[in-house]
């Protein structure tokens, strides 16, 4: 989701030109252009990030899930199904909210265009500078005047008269006062398996152990997947059908996980109820952003510690460094 803030590109003047000016030559050279569009940017960066962190966390509480397999509550997974729900509800109202900003700040941006051209005549369109040479990925461009362009550059001349625009910036005042929608997900405590009191994030336990083998099976899913984007492009497509496989691709992921976890995590609960002395260890599928667990997270301690364990050492696979 991406906001692109545009002047417009009016139709060319056909005769007598007074000067040439162009739309991406204006936009450096108007402060109400800038100065909106470093407003813009905040809320809208603010809510990508929401939008970014939301995405990761329901992805790793899906695998988590994955991972503990049988051990992972029904009402979790129906929990799960709800977030991703209103997640994607969220995720629409925002770029729709985004695309009324820029279609509005769009027309907003061509009206005073229009009325600013008005005080200077006949103005030709034609960007002022073009590529001169060979163009060096990595390196800035050297540039030349553009000699299709006519008459004197009348860019800030265009820039100023819309800077003194009053119905622009009224117009702009009201677009940056509106209230951006704000992007969130309730963050509810789980219970942890074997209702223990402290508890470690099973998927950093296999991320810190495995991480080649997790990589592994998302790969595997990532290719599967590929067959559905083509097929979305063919003529012929069978929603039915599709919807299917995406399920036996999911499902297939998630049987893949769990079968890989179960002796690992088995094996790690089993070394931590050797510890003499300190209450029980229980596994939790919920990522911090979404409440984590009932009880202690002792997830840094945990994990580094059955790591350092031999027995769940010499059962965890070879990595690559």
């Amino acid at each position: 989701m991406i906001i692109a803030l545009a002047l417009p590109a009016l139709a060319s003047p056909a005769a007598s030109p007074v000067g040439h000016y162009h739309p991406a030559d204006l936009s450096p050279l108007s402060q109400v252009f800038l100065a909106a569009s470093e407003h813009l940017t905040g809320p809208f960066e603010k809510q990508s990030s929401a939008i970014e962190r939301y995405a990761g966390a329901l992805r790793q509480y899906r695998e988590a899930l994955d991972l503990l397999g049988p051990q992972a509550a029904p009402a979790e997974r129906e929990r799960l199904a709800a977030l991703e729900k209103d997640y994607h509800r969220q995720e629409a109202i925002l770029q729709a909210f985004a695309d009324d900003v820029v279609d509005d700040f769009d027309t907003q941006m061509r009206a005073a265009v229009e009325r600013a051209l008005v005080s200077l005549g006949e103005v030709q369109r034609c960007i002022d500078q073009i590529p001169d040479g060979p163009q060096v990925p990595g390196l800035r461009p050297r540039s030349k005047d553009n000699p299709e362009c006519v008459g004197p550059n009348r860019n800030q001349q265009v820039a100023t008269a819309m800077d003194a625009d009053a119905l622009l910036a009224r117009a702009v005042d009201g677009l940056l006062a509106r209230a951006w929608p704000e992007v969130t997900l309730p963050s509810e405590p789980q219970a942890p398996t074997d209702g223990a009191g402290r508890w470690l994030l099973v998927r950093h336990l296999l991320v810190a152990g495995a991480r080649d083998q997790l990589r592994a099976i998302d790969n595997a899913d990532d290719e599967a997947r590929m067959e559905i984007g083509a097929a979305l492009e063919q003529d012929d497509v069978d929603p039915a059908a599709l919807k299917a496989r995406v399920d036996q691709i999911a499902a297939d992921t998630a049987a893949a996980r769990s079968a890989f976890a179960a002796p690992l995590l088995s094996l790690a609960l089993e070394r931590a109820a050797k510890w003499k002395g300190e209450p029980a260890v229980g596994l939790c599928a919920n990522p911090r952003l979404l409440g984590g667990c009932t009880g202690d997270d002792a997830s840094s301690e945990l994990v580094g510690r059955l790591l350092d364990d031999k027995k769940l050492a010499k059962a965890l696979p070879a990595q690559k460094r």
